[in-house]
């Protein structure tokens, strides 16, 4: 009986330490299972994270070129405008000058016209005072 009872409790131990053995292995495949899987997570979050500053990146890239494109229209309406402008300014001045130049020759020729009635009147003077010289 005794020996049974020694072999049971050589088995007893022998188990313990086979049980010891296995819990301990257990335990370091658990750990090393939950760094793995803390790792899959930590590359998953930087990959959304990536994933949404790209998308972030894209979105102001579209809002820019969108600005961009609004800007350049705005630009374009208002030289239009300005060219517009401009354009019927020019026109002004060109009937402004017009009107300028008319009234100049207009001058120029009743200039002409007073002058050669005077120098017609100082011919016929001068012919008389000759005559009467004579």
């Amino acid at each position: 009986m005794l020996i049974i009872t020694l072999l049971l409790g050589l088995l007893s131990v022998v188990l313990l330490i086979y049980l010891l053995l296995k819990m301990a292995k257990l335990t370091e495949d658990v750990s090393q299972k939950l760094d793995d899987n803390a790792d899959n997570l930590s590359d998953q979050v930087s990959y959304q994270l990536d994933l949404a500053q790209k998308d972030q990146v894209l979105a102001l890239n579209n809002q820019i070129n969108r600005l961009q494109n609004d800007l350049y229209t705005q630009l374009n309406d208002i030289r239009d405008v300005l060219h517009q402008s401009l354009n019927e300014n020019r026109d002004r001045s060109d009937q402004r000058l017009e009107i300028i130049n008319r009234n100049l020759t207009n001058s120029v020729k009743e200039m002409q016209e007073s002058n050669e009635k005077r120098l017609e009147e100082m011919r016929t003077n001068l012919a008389k005072s000759l005559e009467s010289l004579i």
